[in-house]
């Protein structure tokens, strides 16, 4: 349990996982001008000319379908990435790390693609004056600016950011920048969604509840707008899911405590096991109703993060505890987590499912991330279980089973060398799906790799 508690510590670090009332939050962007904004840690060339290294792994397979892409180095370079990637047309890779970088509070990173390798550059370092803790995905906008939330640091009480960061001549630089003040939000931990040019996320704490917000950003410079509070149970309260809109611009996402459910371990005897919500924007706020709330024991137990939708508006996704009450025992929820679907009913509401209870050891165990469909076929990772011995309770896994909760199979164990402890899902481009580690490679650091079923 050694490498847990250093993960769980960078991860579920003390200012976001003191929990406060939830909120959802309305970004939106106005120009700010570089010179504006507080000094941060080296971007663009020289930060190019800190931690720019070729993938020594990239040019082999470690198994079938498996390749390793990049292992971070020590700090200059970035640390322990705790969030999936984004891709761009290019094939380049753009991701986070909650820590490393010039002044060790995190960094940007981009996996540049050359010659069937690829190059791997900082472009940004997190200062404690524009953040500090970066723990989701960036955003890239069509003009190639990038989007980043710092999960806390910034401003006068740290309560996290928004960043903006544009192409230079020479790498990129911090052209916008927006701090948290607990009344708007704080503790940023997700990632973006883009809804017709409006960039929605969410904050763990903060806003007027002090449960939570939504966030809603556009193009150049950032302010925010709260547009819905959580309310605490049996409302949702504190949400770490990023978002996902249907066809008609509802959005959908999870809240880790909240609801009815009994959970009766440490904060969870209050603030309950978690829900799935329904946000539908409209004007300068939104409605929200909660569609599910979990209730421990059998069922799930902490959703933390985000849902997809098939084509019928069915919603699959994950809890990291519940299901199989005989694994798992570490003073949280019972269970080492299922994979869920709510199937909405004729009459309204939503009908829920587990789909597949893990079990530990050889198997998954803590799916932090969410999923990720390849036609009728869902995959995600679990933070630990698969079986390797060169961690205490598995390196964790890449799974897969169908939407009926069919064909569940763990198609690769990781085993240290080739990463350890992912905490985040897979990002899919063509036939392959791609994901971060926040440990193990040649050096420990965490890895990028690639996956091909």
């Amino acid at each position: 349990m050694g490498c847990r508690h250093v993960i769980l510590n960078q991860r579920f670090r003390t200012p976001a996982r003191v929990l406060f009332a939830s909120s959802v939050l309305a970004l939106t962007v106005t120009a700010c001008s570089s010179a504006s904004l507080a000094p941060s840690a080296p971007s663009g060339t020289e930060a190019e000319s800190i931690a720019t290294r070729v993938s020594a792994e990239s040019a082999h397979a470690l198994a079938k379908g498996f390749t390793v892409l990049y292992s971070f180095q020590a700090a200059p370079d970035g640390t322990v990435p705790l969030a999936g990637v984004i891709l761009d047309k290019a094939g380049d890779i753009f991701g986070t790390t909650s820590t490393g970088g010039a002044l060790g509070n995190g960094a940007v990173f981009e996996l540049k693609h050359v010659h069937k390798a690829y190059t791997e550059s900082v472009l940004h370092s997190f200062a404690s004056t524009d953040g500090t803790t970066p723990i989701a995905a960036p955003f890239e906008d069509a003009s190639g600016d990038l989007f980043a939330a710092a999960s806390a640091g910034g401003g006068s009480s740290g309560y996290g950011t928004l960043v903006e960061l544009s192409p230079q001549k020479k790498g990129y630089g911090e052209t916008g920048l927006f701090a948290f003040d607990f009344a708007d939000g704080a503790n940023p931990e997700a990632g973006f969604f883009d809804a017709s040019g409006a960039l929605y996320t969410t904050a763990f704490s903060g806003g007027a509840d002090s449960y939570g917000d939504i966030v809603k950003a556009s193009a150049s410079g950032l302010s925010a707008t709260d547009v819905y509070d959580f309310q605490g149970p049996p409302d949702g309260a504190s949400p770490d899911s990023s978002l996902v809109a249907d066809a008609g611009g509802a959005l959908y996402g999870t809240t880790y405590y909240g609801g009815n459910g009994s959970c009766p371990q440490g904060e969870h005897l209050f603030y309950h096991c978690g829900v799935v919500f329904k946000f539908v924007p409209s004007g300068h706020g939104g409605a929200e109703s909660v569609l599910y709330m979990f209730q421990g024991g059998n069922d799930g137990a902490d959703p933390y993060d985000g849902v997809v939708l098939d084509n019928s508006g069915n919603i699959y996704g994950t809890t990291i505890y519940g299901g199989d009450t005989n694994c798992g025992n570490r003073g949280s929820p019972n269970g080492c987590g299922t994979v869920f679907k709510l199937t909405p009913q004729r009459g309204g509401g939503y009908k829920e499912s587990i789909l597949y209870s893990f079990k530990g050891s050889a198997d998954g165990q803590y799916p932090y991330g969410g999923l990720t469909a390849k036609g009728d076929t869902l995959y995600g990772t679990t933070e630990f279980g698969g079986g390797s011995t060169a961690c205490a309770i598995g390196c964790g896994t890449i799974f897969k089973l169908t939407e009926s909760g069919k064909g569940y199979a763990v198609v690769h164990s990781f085993q240290s060398t080739d990463g350890a402890n992912p905490q985040a899902g897979l990002s899919a481009k063509g036939s392959a799906l791609y994901g971060t580690t926040a440990g193990g490679g040649s050096a420990g650091n965490g890895v990028v790799f690639e996956f091909v079923p």
